[in-house]
């Protein structure tokens, strides 16, 4: 008896090779167009666009002649393999655009289009696989602007780290830096050669709708955490080949990770060097990380996100009061009399494993918790500018050394 699997292997290779022979047909849908990338270049003065082309596959063109054969269903073999996907337990209403129509996308859109071998491998392979399996492979992909690395890091679990090449970065011009503008009156240029690319894959349910920050976000921990620097973030979307979560790329914010309307002084962020000791601590503690990033009940998780708000706050106030709740849930659980007193104590009795005298860290600790406490009702008194940004430099430290600890 043929299983499902195989009568929808051959029957999807017979679907492809027809569709592609009557779309080659078609004298009206143009195979090739010339493909542009635009971008801004600013100058004395002002700026000015500019664009560059080049020759790539009609996939535009293409998908647009498809989705009207699936309307009148006038594609061979479309009748027959939509029949099978229902038999296979696909809803009817979801066969022809969230299975049918990205299958006929994925083949147009890649060089997979005139070669029947590897389409027959790939292409259906993960088509039958989404059908009958319900599994989907999901790649997410984030740009990390404003580090490199001392040595080029090995794949770590899911995750695939690497220099962004000259077809990754096409889209965004032939300039060597790319001009990124904030709030529409100021500027930095970010070289493309610092561009690192930060992949993952996984492998979840075909109708469920995942999340690739539940895999991310404990790698930024990790980075936020070693270097104490905010991280500035290009979410290059997720894609999904089919069922429901299939649309294409999501554009969803990262938990932790700042729109870039959330840096305002992007200029002034440093440029981080991962030094080769700090890379293999995040490889090596990455799933440990990711357990507690993505628990709904562990005691570090809430000090972590709050240590990642604190590096991207604006203003040095909200820093102090994001690495105070850090530092309060790690110090004052549960709460209780003489907050301020216990907060300095079991802070500097804690701390003192790294080396730093417990005299003075007591009262560094007893001096910020006031700092804080002046912020939260708003009593600053003679407080300056300088005393809270220091308290913030001091906050992030201890908060990140306090983690570290656990």
């Amino acid at each position: 008896m043929v299983s499902n699997g195989q009568r929808l292997r051959k029957l999807t290779e017979q679907f492809l090779d027809s569709t592609i022979q009557k779309l080659v047909s078609q004298s009206e849908v143009p195979l090739t167009t010339m493909e542009t990338a635009r971008w801004w270049e600013t100058h004395e003065g002002g700026a000015a666009g500019r664009f560059e082309q080049r020759e790539s596959i009609n996939s535009t063109g293409m998908s647009m002649w498809l989705q009207q054969q699936l309307l009148d269903k006038s594609l061979p073999k479309f009748d027959e393999l939509n029949a099978l996907l229902i038999d296979c337990g696909i809803e009817p209403e979801n066969v022809h655009f969230l299975y049918v129509m990205h299958l006929l996308n994925k083949m147009v859109a890649s060089s997979e289009f005139n070669d029947s071998h590897t389409r027959s491998t790939n292409l259906v392979s993960e088509f039958v696989k989404a059908v009958v399996d319900r599994k989907v492979t999901i790649r997410s992909t984030a740009a990390l602007l404003n580090i490199r690395f001392e040595e080029e890091i090995d794949k770590i679990g899911r995750l695939n780290i690497r220099t962004a090449t000259e077809d990754d970065l096409w889209y965004f011009g032939s300039l060597p830096e790319y001009e990124l503008l904030w709030h529409s009156t100021s500027s930095t240029r970010i070289p493309r050669s610092d561009w690192i690319l930060v992949e993952v894959e996984r492998e979840v349910e075909t109708d469920s709708r995942g999340s690739f920050t539940d895999w991310f976000i404990s790698y930024l921990w990790g980075l936020e955490l070693v270097t104490r620097e905010p991280l500035a973030i290009v979410n290059l979307g997720e894609t999904s080949p089919y069922g429901k979560s299939s649309g294409g790329r999501s554009y969803t914010p990262l938990r932790s990770v700042p729109e870039f309307t959330g840096i305002p002084e992007f200029a002034a962020m440093k440029r981080i060097l991962i030094s080769q000791k700090d890379s293999d601590w995040i490889s090596e503690h990455w799933i440990e990380l990711g357990n507690i990033a993505t628990s709904d009940d562990h005691f570090l998780r809430l000090a972590g996100t709050r240590f990642t708000d604190g590096l991207h706050r604006s203003s040095p106030a909200d820093s102090v009061m994001d690495y105070s709740i850090g530092l309060e849930s790690l110090l004052l659980p549960g709460g209780g009399p003489e907050l301020s007193y216990r907060f300095a104590l079991r802070g500097s009795v804690a701390l003192s494993v790294t080396g730093t005298n417990r005299r003075a860290m007591f009262h560094k600790l007893r001096n910020f918790y006031d700092t804080r406490s002046s912020i939260v009702h708003g009593d600053l008194g003679d407080i300056s500018d300088k005393e809270i940004e220091d308290a913030a430099n001091f906050g992030k430290e201890a908060l990140a050394d306090l983690w570290l600890l656990y």
